[in-house]
């Protein structure tokens, strides 16, 4: 049985925290959600998320901060930005921002990427590769 992909959604505003808490649930995913950066850093204290989606824009420690935190600790969870403010795709690609989505986005976009980016990859058959 594929396990559920835990998601956790760092937003200042509750209703963008409530839409996207409800759209993930509605895909299957387990959701937990944090109203700024500092909540959701002390949320991966203590849990472990596949995906970790985060507001640019926060108080209390902002989207950066919170992408760096999870690339230093846990660098195999994903970590999806956004925002609708303009940011320079250099400095969030330094802090290790896997994908960026600009506010208002697609809900299908985003469920797109946490399904490409959580396939597993196929075992070969018997530990032996078929020729294509």
């Amino acid at each position: 049985m594929k396990k559920k992909l835990r998601i956790l959604v760092a937003d200042d505003y509750e209703h963008n925290r409530n839409m996207l808490e409800v759209a993930l649930r509605s895909f299957g995913y387990e959701v937990a959600t944090a109203p700024n950066g500092e909540e959701a850093i002390n949320a991966m204290r203590n849990e472990r998320y596949d995906f970790v989606m985060t507001d640019f824009r926060m108080p209390k420690r902002n989207g950066l901060e919170v992408a760096r935190f999870v690339k230093t600790h846990f660098p195999t969870t994903k970590v999806i930005m956004m925002s609708a403010d303009y940011c320079e795709k250099t400095m969030i690609k330094a802090a290790g921002v896997d994908k960026f989505f600009e506010k208002p986005f697609s809900l299908k976009e985003i469920k797109k990427f946490i399904e490409e980016e959580s396939e597993e990859e196929k075992e070969p058959f018997c530990g032996m590769e078929w020729d294509k």
